[in-house]
């Protein structure tokens, strides 16, 4: 996390959205939460209808969320 995304810590989770209000017309949700001490928290939602090639679309986008 330090690394990454300059957070103290953080975490990540991939669910199925199961026609849930939050995300209409999706179907799975990677969320990811990062924490610095004394700053902030920040939380950050892909969208997908497939899980094939998930992680191609993710990839160039996953650390652009960091703190300074």
């Amino acid at each position: 996390m330090k690394k990454e995304f300059n957070a103290d810590w953080g975490g990540t989770t991939f669910v199925e959205l199961n026609n849930s209000d939050f995300g209409k017309g999706f179907k799975y949700c990677m969320i990811v939460a990062i924490h610095k001490k004394d700053v902030a928290d920040a939380y950050y939602f892909y969208l997908a209808n497939s899980k094939e090639n998930f992680m191609d679309y993710v990839k160039p986008l996953f650390h652009s969320l960091r703190f300074e």
